[in-house]
């Protein structure tokens, strides 16, 4: 799993939105990824040559709490802590 915790943004590595105004879309041009589907940022030609190995998750929702590190912690570890 690549966790982008404090990384460049998703639209900037990989949920590209070449058709969003320029201020959103940012500086850098999607590129397709290996065996198609998605595209990615330029940035990530590597990742890009490999697409067709690994998945991209864009969306993910839990009802724990309404706060990022508890979505962060369940997505890192399959389950919510609850004890000291």
């Amino acid at each position: 799993m690549i966790f982008n915790l404090g990384a460049p943004s998703q639209f900037e590595t990989f949920d590209p939105k070449p058709e969003a105004p320029g201020e959103i879309r940012g500086p850098f041009k999607p590129i397709p990824v290996a065996g198609g589907g998605f595209q990615i940022s330029e940035i990530l030609p590597r990742h890009a040559q490999h697409g067709d190995k690994f998945s991209v998750v864009r969306s993910c929702h839990h009802t724990a709490a309404a706060v990022h590190d508890t979505g962060h912690q369940m997505m890192q570890t399959g389950r919510l802590f609850t004890g000291g």
